[in-house]
């Protein structure tokens, strides 16, 4: 309830938003809501089901985050065309608010409460100090900055620094955020290494996927975007049915997880041989088998950590898990961008002729190299054409090649972002081989909540 009223709190904000900094600001207002919701939601799973039930509700939670990705954009660009970007977010607090009155009527209250309940506020301060300072320094190294720049290696110390604190404060704390003898356990560990490579993959697909688009087939920024859906709907029908295989079995976890991990390797290494030539239902095909392992394996792993864990705590590894999929997810686009820019360019400075680099003014083709928006974007590519017929007779041809030039630059940095991807996919299929879950049938001892009779659901 309290991660619904903050959601709803940075939404409103967003929406009477009227700068930039103002946005950056609400967004982590909003931020530390939605990821109290989404813990809450599957840790909430482990509280009101046994082990044999989990398993189906985790697939029903998979199918609303996957229909989610699909439906909010969507209605996103339906709010802001209709109306402004500032109702996207002020429908999104106004829907808050009947959700936090069905959880507070529909959810069950529980009788007593641990007496235990500290907060480890200063583990909290060194995890968010140790986190950031890492994706920025992976985001901009390489690209904005060298990697032996003071900012770039001072960021890197700084975050090592603050993992050491983090580490350090978590194993004297009496209530730490996590207890550093969960990674000794081998289910535990075993989830976390998988979740994070599984997200490298997972974020930087759905990132490049509609770029891949536009430039294979020459599709529009809205027709590609639309083409992530066949994606997030693979994702859905392989949690749900992750989550039923698990309901109906038990043991069946590593060759679930096996499965489903060789499923997106397949896809999303198929998706690096994509040309014009494969066509868009092949290309379908790729990307369904790429969501159907994600999803599948999401799963796997939430139900196995869930059924595995000591009860007492179950709430840590479970938002642990889901800790470690946000920041895999925003590794790999920082690092998948990363080499997206030095391969777009490095490929541009090969393949532009002299000729058009001559006729393009001072500066103008390094800028191309760090942002090649003329190739999807139809306002600066038709600004690109003006520039270059003031160049003589030959501008228009000059235009055309350089155009045609950042595509097959462009395309060759996508290759190598998939290979990167499906390489980090290959990893997650390794690990998986090696997950075993002993799985309890019934639930242990104390793992039940009490709760009044009149609240169960």
């Amino acid at each position: 309830m309290l991660g619904l009223a903050v959601f709803a709190v940075g939404s409103f904000l967003l929406g009477f938003s009227e700068s930039m900094t103002q946005v950056v600001i609400y967004r982590a207002v909003q931020g530390v809501g939605g990821g109290a919701i989404m813990t809450c939601c599957y840790v909430s799973v482990a509280d009101l089901f046994p082990p044999t039930e989990r398993g189906k509700s985790h697939g029903l939670l998979s199918a609303v985050y996957g229909a989610s990705f699909v439906v909010g954009p969507m209605l996103g660009g339906f709010f802001a065309d209709a109306l402004s970007w500032q109702w996207v977010f002020l429908v999104l607090g106004l829907a808050a608010i009947p959700v936090l009155l069905l959880t507070a009527k529909v959810f069950p209250k529980p009788v007593s409460l641990p007496e235990n309940r500290d907060l480890d506020l200063i583990g909290m301060i060194a995890l968010a100090l140790a986190v950031p300072p890492l994706l920025i320094a992976l985001s901009s190294g390489g690209v904005q900055y060298e990697w032996g720049s003071p900012l770039v290696l001072g960021m890197l110390l700084f975050s090592l620094a603050m993992s050491g604190v983090f580490i350090a404060v978590e194993a004297r704390a009496r209530s730490p955020l996590v207890p550093l003898s969960l990674y000794a356990d081998p289910v535990f560990s075993l989830s976390v290494v998988i979740m994070l490579l599984l997200s490298f993959g997972l974020y930087g697909s759905v990132l490049f996927l509609p770029l891949l688009f536009q430039v294979a087939f020459g599709f529009s920024a809205a027709q590609s975007g639309a083409l992530l859906a066949p994606m997030l709907l693979g994702m859905v029908v392989g949690g749900i049915v992750a989550g039923q295989v698990l309901s109906r079995t038990t043991g069946l976890y590593r060759i679930q997880a096996v499965i489903c991990a060789a499923l997106m390797t397949v896809g999303l290494f198929l998706l690096s041989t994509l040309d014009a030539t494969t066509g868009v239902v092949l290309s379908l095909i790729y990307i369904v088998t790429a969501g159907i392992g994600i999803g599948g394996i999401v799963v796997t792993l939430s139900i196995g950590v869930q059924n595995h864990v000591p009860f007492a705590i179950v709430g840590v590894a479970t938002s642990a898990l889901q800790f470690y999929r946000s920041v895999g997810g925003v590794v790999g686009l920082a690092v998948l961008g990363v080499v997206l820019a030095t391969r777009f360019s490095s490929s541009l400075e090969e393949v532009v002729p002299e000729a058009v680099k001559a006729a393009l003014a001072v500066g103008q083709f390094e800028e191309l190299q760090n942002d090649p928006r003329a190739l999807v974007d139809s306002a600066t590519a038709d600004r690109l054409r003006s520039d270059l017929a003031t160049s003589g007779a030959d501008g228009a041809a000059l235009a055309q090649e350089l155009l045609d030039s950042l595509g097959v630059a462009l395309w060759e940095a996508l290759d190598i972002v998939f290979v990167a991807a499906s390489i980090t996919a290959a990893l997650s299929l390794g690990f998986a081989f090696f997950f075993c879950v002993p799985v309890r049938s019934e639930p242990a001892s104390g793992d039940t909540i009490d709760t009044d009779e009149e609240q169960r659901p």
